[in-house]
Formats: structure tokens, sequence, C-alpha cells
């Protein structure tokens, strides 16, 4: 092989590895010659889910029954969420009286339609409701029991709907 033709090959091979690197080419449409072909994206992949909001401020109604009599009510829940963790004011309204407990939880489970908390409402004194809630994109409801020392259990359900500031 002479010179010439070495010279030739090696540049066409540094052609093709670099062809390669910038990808194939394929021939263009309506006339002749190459052109790069550029992988266009893949818009098969789904986009990432947006998941259902937490955090706000809800108002609905309570009720509590211990020992076969049931108290209702009203309640504002004010929720914060970081990351796995919520937590905010839970405030009871039975007539004139009123009381804040603090709401704490887990996020268990959290979709585009809905998440799922382990909750807890606890008192400034005494003992702490666990429970579950279940948020949507419009509604946080849940049910939550604590047995007080010497007494029968609470069973405490609430059913609330966001602000419409919130959404």
């Amino acid at each position: 092989m002479s010179a010439r033709s070495a010279y030739h090959l090696s540049l066409a091979l540094a052609f093709a590895t670099l062809a390669g690197c910038a990808g194939a080419s394929t021939p263009r449409s309506g006339g002749g010659g190459l052109m790069p072909a550029f992988s266009s994206p893949d818009t098969s992949l789904p986009a990432p889910a947006v998941k259902v909001k937490i955090t706000g401020t809800y108002h609905g109604s309570i009720s509590e029954t211990q020992g076969g009599k049931t108290h209702s009510g009203t309640v504002t829940i004010k929720l914060t969420q970081s990351r796995k963790k919520v937590s905010g004011t839970f405030t009871v309204y039975y007539g004139s009286q009123s009381a804040e407990l603090a709401i704490t939880g887990t996020v268990k489970s959290q979709s585009k339609k809905k998440a799922s908390l382990a909750i807890e409402l606890c008192p400034p004194k005494g003992a702490c409701a666990t429970g579950t809630a279940t948020v949507t994109r419009t509604k946080l409801s849940g049910k939550a029991t604590v047995t007080p020392k010497g007494k029968p259990t609470i069973y405490i359900t609430f059913a609330t709907r966001r602000e419409s500031t919130d959404s």
C-alpha cells in the first residue's frame, strides 16, 4: 500500500470513528447527501408525576364518640409538609368552646390523586390520639382513637375541605 493510500485510509477511518461518536448518518430526504441522524427526545417516558398537595388549611366537621355519647363540632386543620413529615394545628370548636391540639404525622404514600398519612393528635396535656388520614386535591378526612386513663376509648372522625385560596 502506498503512503498516499494509507493516508486516505486513515482519514476515512478517522471520519468513520467521528461519525460513530456523533451519531450515524442517514440519507437526507429529497436530495442526495448525508445528514447526521440525531435522536429526538424520548417522548415515551411519562412526565414526573405531580403529587397531591398536603400543605394547606382545611375546614370541616368533627365528631367524638365516647361511652355511647357523641359530640359534634367543627374543626380547622393547618398542615405543613416537609418531605415525609407533616405537622400543624388541629383546632376543634364545640359550641363556644375550643381546643387546639398539635397534629403530627408521616406520609405513608403519596400519588397524583391522594396521600395517606399516619397521624397523631396531641393536646397540651394528656394522651395523644393516633390514627390515619387521607388527603385528596380538595379534601382531608380521617379517624383516630385515644383511651384516656381509666375512661372509655374516644373515637374521633373528621371530614374537611381545603380553603379555596390553597388550591
